[in-house]
């Protein structure tokens, strides 16, 4: 990865992912995909691609969960659902979840391949944690 780390946990811990991603060299995107799951919308937006690559920001608007649940990012069954309409649209990708107050992200990328099953690669990240095992996880895959 070609980027100090003290600029990605910057960029990580004020919740900056687009920004993130045009410090790394990636082409920049504004496709927005609307995505209903259940009867939820959600909206996810292109940030980022490499050549066939996206990467999708998730960020849940107050009317995409039941009451009491509001911002929160999708549980693992919503997820899926997401991650198979966006597949159809983009096989190779990777989503990030963000929460409402901007508390958590969550990235997921599913690895896929060919005669094997999909693996799913979540990583978490809470605020107040450093972002070291995201920067590692993350300086392997690009």
């Amino acid at each position: 990865m070609s980027i100090p780390k003290a600029t990605f946990s910057t960029l990580i811990q004020d919740f900056k992912i687009k920004e993130l991603f045009n410090e790394l060299g990636w082409d920049n995107v504004t496709a927005k995909y609307p995505i209903t799951v259940d009867g939820k919308l959600y909206s996810l937006t292109g940030i980022a691609q490499k050549k066939e690559f996206l990467i999708l920001l998730c960020q849940p608007q107050d009317g995409d969960l039941p009451a009491g649940q509001a911002g929160a990012i999708p549980d693992a069954a919503a997820r899926k659902k997401i991650d198979n309409a966006i597949t159809k649209l983009h096989y190779e990708h990777l989503i990030i979840y963000v929460d409402g107050k901007k508390s958590r992200q969550h990235w997921e990328l599913m690895i896929r391949e060919q005669n094997k099953p999909v693996v799913c690669r979540p990583i978490d990240y809470y605020t107040g944690q450093q972002p070291e095992l995201l920067f590692q996880k993350l300086e392997g895959l690009f």
